[in-house]
């Protein structure tokens, strides 16, 4: 059977497979990297990285660390093509997409809420942004607020 590859923007995936994010540390750079070296788009999911001892009191930076972490790893596993997922409705889902787009993430997901200024924090033209929505409402809001940021 011929699998058909998978293209969103400028991303080509030798199989039609994006392995869905499961956060709190379960998928991380092992199993992302070994879906990304099989021809599928592994993703990293962003939530609940972080130590928690130092969580308590250094949220943002415990999670943007562990982040960092997580993508040079994978990075350094697969040649292939890695994805974050990233939770809209987290404190510091601005920090993250930020952290994701500076390690050189080219497909940023983003779901748990409506991600009208995404465009705006990931200025790299060449990283794609794929919203989890559950309408044709929220898409059609979702791309007319995208539409007025860009132009």
């Amino acid at each position: 059977m011929k699998i058909p590859k998978l293209t969103i923007g400028n991303i080509t995936s030798n199989i039609p497979i994006i392995q869905g994010a499961m956060g709190v540390k379960v998928s991380l750079s092992s199993l992302s990297s070994a879906v990304a070296n099989e021809g599928g788009i592994g993703t990293i999911a962003s939530v609940g990285l972080g130590d928690i001892e130092a969580s308590k009191n250094e949220y943002e930076r415990a999670s943007r660390e562990a982040l960092e972490k997580e993508i040079r790893k994978a990075k350094s596993l697969t040649d292939g093509h890695i994805a974050v997922n990233i939770m809209g409705v987290l404190s510091n889902a601005d920090d993250l997409v930020k952290t994701t787009v500076r390690e050189g993430i080219k497909i940023i997901v983003f779901g748990a809420g409506l991600p009208l200024k995404l465009p705006a924090l990931v200025e790299d033209n060449s990283v794609n942004l794929l919203p989890i929505i559950s309408s044709g409402r929220a898409a059609e809001l979702i791309l007319r607020s995208w539409d007025r940021l860009i132009s």
